[in-house]
């Protein structure tokens, strides 16, 4: 009886546990296979995935409602307002806001777009598993009407954000940009919007080869031909503004400088009375920027084009390669390569610019001093602008900022795009007259700069200009950027090589003191 206690007592202390750990309720066996409401217990987010299913079902049910005498889709409807709230979502994203001063304020970084837009398209993708809407069709439809300038509610776009943004901060806040052809992008020299005014934000940041591919991936082909068209535009203006001080002011000593540049006499105060250096340098450096931006978009939609249609770009690269050398078939070949985003001897947007600019001038539809010209005064003008640049060129050694950086490969206040000027606008301004002289204009510019830099290299060590050594290496970078015409056999004659090569080592010498 005793044993018999103490196991019942036992046996009634385990049950009384068991029921304390498991709350008064023991699991049968069996109970784990039953299968519960979910009507029971639902959340909000059940209760919408349940009505889009609903809705979806009637939506695919129904073909067509009758209202007052028409007949309205439900289909096409639902089509239509995913197709405007997409377009608004995507603009919307750019983030894009203008400042009150600058006119030119933050926008979303083209990465971080890119991100956004594919996450809002995987959303959209999933409404298919409920509504026979051809999503695919409204992703081409909204992303290419993207790459336009307005959209067809006249609304605006994101490649016309992103091409107003780029541009306007090289406009406003040019003065603070460094091109670096190491780092293939543009530096901000100091931090952004600090008591002197400077960017609202680090243009490093937008213009890596990174964020470049992603805004080619953005604004597509369409957007980037836009791109290079308002470039190009803009490279034009500039053009216009050089050719009008040349004819205001220096015209007749500029013809007289191209043919006595060998004359030592007469060539020791040319830049002195020549009028307007300091604007002229600045616009010169300008269109080198802008020329500085363009290629990089161009290397870019190259990438971009390479992992897309790989076999016809390959198929163009061969096309373009292997082509006759004629001139009335160049610019259409080159225009299909610059699609592509292939460099080629002349830049098919740019003298497509320049000569609508030429013609007009000739026609007179220009007012102002160059009113109605000639074909012989247009040519005659390019050559004097040539000559202009080459005489210019040694000033620049007597500017502090146009020291030579050898991190960034570049001098701080981009004298070092000029050879992109040398190498992209000449060739397409001396392309649209027709003469086929491109090689020899550009050779009487290297005759005439280099003649001008020895005369800086026969100064004294201490009274020669602090970036001497840096515009030397200017001029390297002339011949050695990728030109067609100029290699280092014409330039070995012009100026010896043993002073390029003291001038890199002198200023990589001093860029490993700081």
């Amino acid at each position: 009886k005793m044993l018999a206690g103490r196991g019942v007592s036992g046996s009634g202390k385990k049950a009384a546990k068991m029921a304390n750990i498991t709350g008064g309720d023991v699991s049968k066996p069996g109970d784990e296979s039953y299968v519960k409401n979910r009507e029971e217990n639902w959340s909000r987010l059940d209760e919408l995935h349940h009505e889009l299913s609903e809705l979806g079902a009637s939506v695919n049910h129904v073909p067509g409602i009758a209202l007052f005498g028409k007949t309205m889709s439900p289909r096409e409807f639902l089509y239509e307002h995913l197709e405007k709230r997409f377009s608004v979502a995507m603009t919307g994203m750019a983030n894009y806001r203008r400042d009150a001063i600058s006119g030119i304020g933050g926008i979303a970084k083209p990465s971080e777009l890119l991100h956004s837009v594919r996450n809002y398209m995987s959303v959209l993708q999933r409404v298919e598993n409920y509504v026979d809407v051809d999503m695919t069709r409204l992703f081409s439809k909204v992303l290419l009407q993207q790459t336009e300038e307005r959209n067809p509610a006249g609304g605006e776009t994101v490649s016309a954000y992103y091409i107003e943004w780029y541009l306007g901060m090289l406009d406003v806040y040019g003065s603070y940009l460094v091109y670096s052809d190491n780092r293939k992008c543009f530096v901000t020299t100091i931090p952004k919007r600090d008591d002197r005014g400077g960017p609202p934000v680090q243009l490093e940041e937008y213009t890596t080869v990174g964020e470049m591919r992603a805004l080619i991936e953005l604004i597509g082909p369409l957007g980037f031909r836009k791109f290079s068209s308002a470039i190009m535009d803009k490279v034009n203006r500039i053009v216009n503004e050089l050719y009008l001080g040349i004819r205001r002011a220096n015209y007749d000593l500029l013809r007289q400088t191209r043919t006595n540049y060998d004359n030592a006499e007469f060539m020791a105060d040319v830049t002195k009375r020549l009028e307007g250096n300091e604007e002229v340098i600045h616009l010169f450096i300008a269109i080198g920027v802008l020329l500085a931006l363009h290629s990089l978009l161009q290397n870019a939609a190259s990438y971009v084009l390479e992992q897309r249609v790989p076999f016809l770009l390959s198929s163009v690269r061969d096309f373009a390669a292997l082509r006759i050398r004629n001139e009335s078939e160049d610019l259409a070949v080159n225009e299909l390569a610059a699609a592509f985003g292939m460099r080629s001897s002349v830049e098919p947007m740019l003298a497509t610019a320049l000569d609508r600019s030429r013609t007009d001038r000739i026609d007179g539809k220009v007012s102002g001093d160059i009113a109605r010209t000639t074909g012989e005064d247009e040519y005659l003008l390019s050559c004097l602008l040539l000559v202009q640049l080459a005489v210019l060129v040694p000033e620049l050694a007597r500017r502090d900022r146009c020291i030579y950086n050898g991190k960034l490969e570049g001098n701080l206040n981009n004298s070092h795009c000029l050879a992109l000027v040398v190498n992209t606008l000449f060739p397409a301004m001396f392309y649209i007259h027709g003469k086929g002289d491109t090689g020899e204009r550009l050779c009487e510019f290297l005759a005439l700069s280099s003649s001008s830099l020895l005369k800086l290299g026969a100064e004294a060590t201490n009274l020669a200009p602090k970036a001497r050594e840096s515009i030397y290496i200017l001029l390297d970078l002339i011949v050695t950027s990728s030109s067609p015409w100029l290699t280092q056999d014409l330039l070995e004659p012009c100026f010896p090589y043993v002073l390029l090569r003291n001038a890199y080592r002198e200023v990589y010498r001093k860029d490993s003191r700081k």
